[in-house]
């Protein structure tokens, strides 16, 4: 016979199997994992789908900034390994509520947007916010864009 059947001791199945389940499982887990569907902003719980462009102007009005215009879009990679100053910019958007961790290796849209008064930026993946911020028109003092 060319086919013979594999035989494992019971033992090694009682063990093998429910940790290939547990296994499964957590990865099952790690790739649900992503950005939030909601963030609190002023007391209240905002949107970060984003559909369309008057899904980002309802995000941006309720976090008071009104008029935006759009700038730019362009396709980012989150890098896959931080420096520094990646490091602090992912604890800065942990602070709102975001987390990049799930999106190492992954590319997102950054749009860029300008009130008269500051740039603001965000970063979409999929149909979601994962991460924004603003800063001076010049360029410098990078800080939250929303306050949980």
């Amino acid at each position: 016979m060319m086919f013979g059947s594999l035989k494992f001791p019971k033992i090694r199945v009682a063990v093998i199997l429910p940790l290939c389940l547990i296994l499964l499982a957590a990865i099952c887990l790690l790739l649900r994992t992503g950005a939030p569907d909601t963030v609190s902003v002023r007391g209240g719980e905002l949107s970060l789908r984003v559909e369309d462009d008057s899904d980002i102007e309802a995000f941006f009005k309720a976090c008071g900034i009104e008029n935006a215009e759009q700038l730019s879009g362009r396709e980012v990679t989150v890098p896959m390994h931080w420096n520094d100053t990646y490091t602090a910019y992912q604890e800065l958007q942990r602070q709102q509520g975001f987390d990049l961790v799930p999106y190492k290796g992954k590319t997102a849209r950054e749009l860029c947007y300008y009130d008269g008064e500051r740039y603001i930026t965000v970063l979409v993946s999929g149909d979601r916010i994962i991460a924004a911020h603003i800063c001076d028109s010049d360029g410098s003092n990078i800080r939250a864009l929303v306050c949980p």
